[in-house]
């Protein structure tokens, strides 16, 4: 699958079903029709699909805390 990015480079996705992507705190992400891109450094997580999937934000300054199911998950 081709995407294109702010910079409107076409860059090639390899679709992957499943992630599961250990955090620092040794919790899992479980990310479902997650798409790897290998040309950028850092990959994309959709904060649509975390909202959909359940996930709470609170953003206070530069920072932003995700809660799932009640419980803290990862801040950023």
């Amino acid at each position: 699958m081709d995407l294109q990015v702010a910079n409107r480079a076409k860059v090639v996705a390899l679709a992957i079903k499943t992630y599961y992507f250990t955090l620092s705190s040794e919790l899992i992400l479980e990310l479902d029709n997650y798409f790897f891109i290998s040309v950028l450094s850092r990959n994309i997580i959709s904060i649509f699909y975390l909202a959909f999937n359940g996930f709470k934000f609170i953003i206070e300054g530069k920072c932003c805390y995700f809660y799932n199911n009640g419980s803290f998950f990862l801040w950023i």
